[in-house]
């Protein structure tokens, strides 16, 4: 079996993880995996998936000129045929668009993976019905999809987590550490962002060494380090720039709070729930591990006194903090375990299925 997997820059800045998990545990299952990745998508991936698969990715021009986009399409084309790939897994808006320059001539599977209800209206209508199987990351998404994609089976896949890169060594908080919070894309809009950062000033008063992490991804990042600055957190938090370098504070972070209905990475947060952080997040559809018991959900926009009650018991009471750790641990543990997540894959794509030989390694959920 040979999988292609198409994947925007764009994407692969903000699920690099995802993005390994998923190659590598495909590469378990006994499928050949290429991965074709946007220009530009940096070092660190390219580098994780040449040791986790085993194979260099190719990186592809996500826009070129008019008088190129024979020559581009041909060349996509010839990669294809000389991986004699069975089916191509498309992650990423600029790949929908490629997608719909080759699909008459290519003769496979194209299997487009949405991962987000924003998503659901931006594919290419002309594309919709040549899609005979499509990827959604959760039951919401999937059921916006579905009356669009009239020819296609929608199958409901949440990105998949190799519990063998996850780290779990996890100390307590009371092991002479204080405690961590992690904001995922702190870069919103005023009126999402300010209340969470009011609540937040007035609990740094009340938890003794309180660390918190920002998330300011690229341009938009800028206002936002303004808003810190204003409301006098930028003594309180470290800002990180890019998703990476956050992925190494969940195994020892103990909330997890996502004010933009989590416009950063979904996979991210499942990561985070599985490496045993509360997750405090505005509902959007876009994960159905949010769905269980466990994570505190709010809607949107939510004031500055709802901030306060959702984060305040996590942050002050530690048995309230284990207990939803442990049930967020749980939902991940469910929506997330690797052979369903692969064995979805698969299937979408229209390849057959291996006995699962893929143990999820978790600690106990129980």
């Amino acid at each position: 079996m040979r999988l292609t997997i198409m994947v925007s820059k764009q994407h692969a800045w903000r699920e690099s993880s995802s993005i390994l998990d998923t190659c590598s545990l495909l590469q378990r299952a006994g499928v050949e995996v290429l991965p074709l990745v946007g220009e530009g998508a940096g070092d660190q991936l390219l580098t994780g998936l040449s040791e986790h698969v085993g194979r260099d990715a190719i990186e592809f021009k996500e826009h070129v000129s008019p008088w190129s986009r024979k020559q581009h399409r041909m060349s996509i084309l010839q990669t294809l045929a000389d991986f004699d790939s069975d089916a191509v897994l498309l992650i990423g808006e600029t790949t929908w668009q490629i997608a719909g320059s080759i699909s008459s001539m290519a003769d496979l599977p194209l299997v487009p993976w949405l991962d987000s209800t924003g998503s659901t209206r931006t594919f290419p209508a002309r594309l919709r019905p040549r899609i005979r199987s499509a990827i959604a990351t959760s039951s919401v998404i999937a059921g916006i999809m579905e009356p669009r994609f009239t020819n296609a089976t929608i199958k409901v896949v949440p990105p998949p987590i190799d519990p063998d890169r996850l780290d779990q060594s996890k100390t307590t908080a009371g092991s002479g550490r204080g405690l961590s919070m992690v904001v995922l894309d702190g870069s919103g809009p005023v009126q999402q962002i300010e209340p969470m950062l009011d609540a937040v000033k007035g609990l740094l008063e009340q938890v003794e060494n309180l660390q918190m992490f920002f998330e300011l991804p690229g341009r938009s990042g800028h206002a936002a380090w303004n808003l810190l600055s204003r409301h006098g957190l930028l003594e309180h938090v470290t800002a990180i720039d890019r998703i990476g370098p956050l992925e190494a504070l969940l195994a020892d972070g103990d909330v997890l709070v996502a004010p933009r209905s989590m416009q950063a990475s979904r996979s991210i947060v499942a990561r985070s729930m599985l490496q045993a952080m509360s997750v405090v997040a505005i509902r959007d559809g876009t994960l159905d591990c949010l769905e269980h018991e466990g994570p505190v959900i709010l809607k949107d926009e939510p004031s500055k006194a709802l901030w306060e009650q959702a984060i305040a018991p996590l942050l002050l009471d530690a048995q309230v903090r284990m207990r939803h750790a442990a049930d967020c641990r749980k939902a991940a543990a469910i929506e997330h375990e690797p052979d369903r997540c692969i064995n979805g894959i698969l299937e979408a794509a229209g390849l057959s299925i291996r006995p699962a030989t893929l143990p999820f390694k978790t600690q106990s959920q129980d």
